[in-house]
C-alpha cells in the first residue's frame, strides 16, 4: 500500500480502540450463558482473549507491510454481486492492518468447523497464490499460519462482546472462531 495513507485518521487501526470501551464483562457474560455453549473450555477464558487481543492491537499497528482491511469479514457482511463474485458490505470497521486479520477471521467464521478443518489449509493456499499471480511477495508458510492464527483471535474477539446481534448468529460465530484459535493455539501465537 502506498505510504501516503499510512497516516490518514480514517485508516488508523482500531483494535486497541476496541478494548476500551468493551471487554471482559461482555465476554464473559457471553461465554457464561448460553450463547458461548460452544466454545471450547481451552480458550473460554475472557481475560485471556481481552489480554491477548490488547496484545494483538498493539502489535498490528507497526506491522509491514500492511494493507486496508475490511476489519470485520464474517459471513453476514458478504453476498454476491449480479456477476456472481462475493462482495463484502458494512464498512465500518476498515482500517489498515495486516491482511491476515481479514484471512484468519473470515476462515474460521465463514465455514463450519468440519469444513474448516478439511479445507483451510487449501484456502489460505489459494489466496496466496492469488497474491503471487497479482505480483505481491507472498510470506513464507510459518508466517503465514502466524498471521492466520492472529486472524483468528481478531474475530473470536469481535463476536466475544457482541451484544446487539441475535444470539443464534452470535452463538455460532462463537463456537467457530473459539473452536479455529483452540485448534491452532491462536493464544500462544499472539503471546499471552
Amino acid at each position: 500500500m502506498d505510504d501516503a495513507y499510512r497516516d490518514e485518521p480514517w485508516l488508523a487501526s482500531r483494535l486497541r480502540r476496541y478494548t476500551e470501551t468493551r471487554g471482559v464483562a461482555d465476554i464473559a457474560g457471553n461465554f457464561g450463558g448460553p450463547i458461548g455453549a460452544g466454545v471450547p473450555d481451552a480458550v473460554r477464558d475472557a481475560q485471556r482473549l481481552y489480554d491477548t487481543y490488547r496484545a494483538l492491537g498493539t502489535d498490528v499497528v507497526t506491522v509491514t507491510p500492511w494493507c486496508v482491511i475490511h476489519g470485520d469479514p464474517h459471513i453476514g457482511n458478504l453476498y454476491l454481486d449480479g456477476d456472481a463474485h462475493p462482495t463484502f458490505l458494512d464498512w465500518q470497521l476498515v482500517q489498515r492492518g495486516p491482511w491476515y486479520l481479514d484471512v484468519g477471521y473470515h476462515i474460521a467464521s465463514a465455514l463450519t468447523v468440519e469444513d474448516r478443518r478439511r479445507s483451510e489449509v487449501d484456502l489460505v493456499q489459494h489466496y496466496l497464490d492469488r497474491l503471487a499471480a497479482g505480483g505481491v511477495d507472498v510470506p513464507g508458510d510459518d508466517e503465514v499460519w502466524c498471521g492466520v492464527r492472529r486472524g483468528m483471535v481478531h474475530g473470536f474477539y469481535l463476536w466475544g462482546i457482541t451484544l446487539k446481534v441475535d444470539p443464534r448468529k452470535t452463538t455460532v460465530l462463537l463456537e467457530r472462531l473459539g473452536t479455529a484459535v483452540d485448534d491452532h493455539d491462536a493464544f500462544a501465537e499472539v503471546g499471552v
